[in-house]
């Protein structure tokens, strides 16, 4: 179960507990343990999207060596010949 489901969970039974039955002991001690749940399930995922953004920051800086350069990249992202590649006209001798 993931943990905003959890969480969501949680919730519910929240909002259930009060019209059960038990004794307000009981619901005290449920709504403090649901609580500290609910605390520690939000630091996890706190930790999570920190981790994550570490992580995209990091790459923002990745300096690679691809580039596409003079050509002409249609709607599919396929790369099509310029008219100039076609016919150079110059012969390259070994």
């Amino acid at each position: 179960m993931s943990k905003i489901s959890l969480i969501f969970s949680l919730g519910i039974i929240t909002a259930v507990l009060s019209e059960t039955g038990f004794s307000s002991l009981w619901k005290t001690i449920f709504y403090a343990v649901l609580g500290v749940a609910v605390s520690i399930i939000a630091l996890l995922i706190r930790k999570e999207i920190n981790s994550l953004r570490r992580a995209l920051k990091g790459k923002e800086h990745t300096i690679t060596d691809s580039f596409v350069q003079n050509s002409h990249i249609d709607t599919y992202g396929r790369a099509g010949k310029t008219a100039s590649e076609g016919h150079t006209g110059h012969n390259i001798a070994n």
